[in-house]
């Protein structure tokens, strides 16, 4: 408990504490010139922190030296300034600061963003993806490949499709709503090019089109009835190529498919070529289907003007398809009723409505339900992402579409405007080019070649997000990439770094999450290669990530100890400027989930670094320790701040405890309100919540009147717990009934204890009831109080 006062040469009142702002800045009092931050030094007011931002041409310290390299001198460290002047400097950094406002609400979204990968425990096993040893492709199952890759070529460059597989395709087809008018236009025109996005069933569609036409015409050729699939582009591409049997149906696979010879695709395609190829198909008694993707060059004139081409033939009801396949075409209620049932149970419903809408995977479903798989298993299988990336990235190599897949994974649910910035500026680090800007539109082919990704319209004014339909596929998508692109690797380093320090709150947020997330792939790799190189870096919003992205990492089960190891080894660093800045980042990335789980270990962590001679650590501790307030851990932080500050003397860390203590019971909880609108901070009433440990005062009564006390008592600490009481009076007490009431049990409890508590409270509330320019009705409240509790 408190030691008598009396005769502590700060116990004598003197004149009264210089008036401070609402928001805990003393007024008229100039900001200081830097060191803001999460992460960032408390410094004293007029020094600028030796912790500025690196230039633009100063080498990354993600860079290794060469071997040879003589290693470079020592930077000249200024003096670590004093205790009275670190909380003079820690009372600079209030509620307007904006930089600070900006670490927190990163630090807030990048928490609200990690959270969404723990909900599901499942995406925290996928670890190291598997390599697949052969290709792979995705559609609906009428891709051919031969066994080295190489596109599989028949007689005269086409392949039968075989008959009974079409037949059970056509038997069990459930018809989109536009279809009937796509085999309208087939009828009449001989060729069709159905331009829709993957993941649509523009495949099976074809096939069916294309035997209902062929059913239709009767004609008696030599395959009456066949269907082919072409499997050579460079010969069908010469408006010349006349189908090699007469009175047969033929399907050419266009979307991104190019031949080495004619770079030809399916933006080549114009009216004179869809003429040209019809006259060529009726001529031969024919008919064919060009699937593509959505129009795109030339093609997009001519499905404006063309009746050969189709954009979509409609969504189909994908739980209908599951019946039909399942089922067959007139299933009674009773097995309709029982089939829904099993399909909500097992998650079915969640991955076709949500996940993967796509007719091929309700196939998938069916069958399983057909043959009385193991539903669940089946549904499992479909949801891993793994294999989905694998695929994806098998099939497309052009630059655009993969730096629109990374972009989004590591800007998951983020507005589509950053996004899509985030994706040029990779394209451009891939492509590098010195003439105009490229012509990329993103929105155009996010629905093409991304079925895994959609993009969300916002509420009201909120921007339009763009995420993953099913949240797995981040990891998979960050780990395929960090794994897999070993050229391209340097230049993703490079870029995601600047996606950490973007000016953009939630980018920052996003990337650092994206960081994290990546360490689950190697994680010493990932320390060695980024995160420990950021962490010592100058500039705090580089530390900032760095915490952030250990602080995923260690949320990964099976990498908790590994990150408790490294961030305790760090906090132990102080003889150094670089080493302190290690602590600082330890310190910032244990305040939150990671210091949540095991409070005893992040407080003995902090501690640790506040018991070094560098200040760092002071600005990261309070607001890790607010942030474990806020996680509902009141009393370990408090138990810990009255165990640091049990010698009651004018030593360095008793000093720090009490400053960091009063500083973290006048803050208001953070929030964040809008990504883009910034973060709601309470400097006067009716802004936003109260402290939580003056709302929760009547809960934890006797740490907070024994920590007050000794605030009160003795400089430098004195001074500080001052200035915040009289801030607390201020922007709270004197507007809310409750935090009066609380605050005012606080203090009567305080001045019950032995020296002179009562006397000192006193003259000071009396003095702020009397300010002539801030007169304070608490003040004269608690005053009367503590004169009625003699």
């Amino acid at each position: 408990m408190t030691r008598p006062s009396d005769g502590d040469p700060a116990d004598p009142p003197g004149r009264p504490v210089p008036p401070r702002g609402a928001g805990g800045r003393p007024a008229g009092r100039d900001h200081p010139a830097g060191g803001r931050g999460a992460g960032g030094p408390a410094v004293p007011a007029g020094r600028r922190p030796a912790a500025d931002p690196p230039r633009a041409d100063t080498p990354h310290a993600d860079e290794d030296p060469p071997a040879d390299a003589a290693p470079p001198a020592a930077p000249e460290e200024e003096p670590e300034p004093s205790v009275d002047d670190q909380l003079r400097a820690l009372g600079e950094h209030g509620a307007d600061d904006t930089d600070l406002q900006d670490a927190i609400q990163a630090k807030l979204i990048a928490e609200r963003v990690a959270s969404r990968l723990q909900r599901d425990p499942s995406g925290m096993r996928i670890g190291n993806l598997a390599l697949f040893n052969g290709s792979v492709t995705v559609g609906s199952g009428f891709h051919f490949s031969a066994p080295d890759g190489s596109p599989a070529t028949g007689a005269r460059g086409v392949r039968r499709v075989d008959a009974a597989r079409l037949a059970a395709q056509v038997e069990r087809y459930l018809r989109p709503p536009h279809f009937d008018d796509a085999l309208d236009r087939l009828w009449q025109h001989r060729l069709l090019v159905l331009a829709a996005r993957q993941g649509t069933g523009r495949q099976t569609a074809a096939l069916n089109l294309l035997a209902e036409v062929l059913a239709m015409s009767g004609d008696g050729g030599e395959g009456d009835g066949s269907c082919f699939h072409v499997t050579d582009i460079e010969a069908v591409a010469d408006t010349d190529w006349k189908p090699p049997t007469e009175g047969c149906g033929y399907v050419v696979l266009l979307d991104g498919v190019m031949s080495a010879s004619t770079m030809w695709t399916a933006e080549a395609i114009d009216e004179h070529w869809l003429a040209a190829k019809a006259d060529r198909l009726r001529e031969a008694r024919s008919f064919m289907v060009v699937v593509t993707g959505p129009p795109r060059g030339a093609l997009v004139e001519a499905s404006a003007r063309s009746l050969h081409v189709v954009t979509s033939l409609g969504d189909v009801d994908l739980l209908a398809v599951v019946e039909r396949h399942a089922l067959g075409p007139a299933p009674d209620a009773g097995a309709r009723a029982a089939l829904r049932r099993r399909l909500a149970e097992s998650n079915a419903l969640t991955l076709l409505t949500e996940e993967r809408p796509e007719p091929q995977v309700a196939i998938q479903v069916a069958t399983a339900v057909r043959d009385d798989e193991d539903l669940a298993r089946t549904v499992t299988a479909l949801r891993d992402p793994t294999g989905q990336v694998h695929a994806w990235f098998g099939q497309h190599r052009d630059v655009e579409s993969i730096c629109m897949a990374i972009a989004a994974a590591v800007l998951e649910d983020g507005a589509y405007l950053a996004f899509s910035d985030a994706a040029v500026r990779l394209y451009e680090a891939l492509t590098p080019t010195t003439g105009p800007p490229p012509d990329l539109r993103f929105w155009e082919q996010l629905s093409a070649g991304h079925p895994w990704i959609e993009v969300v319209a916002g509420d009201g004014p909120a921007p339009p997000r763009v995420r993953f339909r099913n949240p797995l596929v981040q990891q998979a998508v960050l780990a395929y990439v960090w794994t897999n692109f070993d050229g391209r690797r340097p230049a993703l380093l490079e870029w995601l770094r600047g996606l950490v320090t973007d000016r953009h709150i939630g980018v920052r947020a996003r990337a650092a999450v994206a960081a994290g997330v990546i360490a689950w792939c190697d994680h010493g790799h990932a320390v060695r290669r980024y995160l420990r190189s950021w962490a010592l870096d100058r500039s705090w919003a580089l530390r900032q990530g760095a915490a952030t992205a250990l602080a995923v990492m260690g949320a990964n089960p099976g990498l908790t100890a590994a990150t408790w190891r490294l961030l305790e080894s760090w906090a132990r660093e102080d003889e150094t400027e670089a080493g302190r800045r290690l602590a600082a980042t330890a310190v910032t990335a244990v305040g939150g989930h990671l210091g949540g789980a095991q409070p005893e270990r992040a407080l003995r962590l902090i501690r640790q670094a506040l018991d070094g001679e560098g200040s760092r650590t002071l600005l990261p501790a309070v607001f890790s320790l607010a942030r474990l307030v806020e996680l509902d851990r009141t009393a370990e932080v408090l138990n810990a701040l009255l165990e640091w500050s049990e010698p009651q003397d004018s030593s360095p860390l008793v000093a720090k405890a009490l400053g960091i203590f009063a500083t973290v019971t006048c803050e208001p909880p953070a929030t964040v309100a809008d990504e883009d609108a910034g973060l709601v901070r309470r400097s006067s009433p009716g802004d936003g919540p109260p402290p939580l440990l003056l709302a929760q005062a009547r809960d934890h009564l006797p740490q907070l009147a024994e920590l007050w006390a000794r605030a009160l008592a003795r400089k430098p600490a004195q001074t500080y717990a001052l200035e915040r009481l009289r801030d607390c009076l201020d922007a709270y007490a004197d507007h809310d009934p409750v935090i009066r009431r609380n605050l005012t049990a606080v203090l009567v409890e305080v001045a019950t204890r032995p020296g002179r508590h009562r006397e000192r409270l006193a003259w000071h509330l009396g003095a702020w009831a009397r300010d002539d320019d801030r007169p304070s009705s608490s003040a004269a409240h608690i005053r009367d109080a503590l004169a009625r509790a003699r």
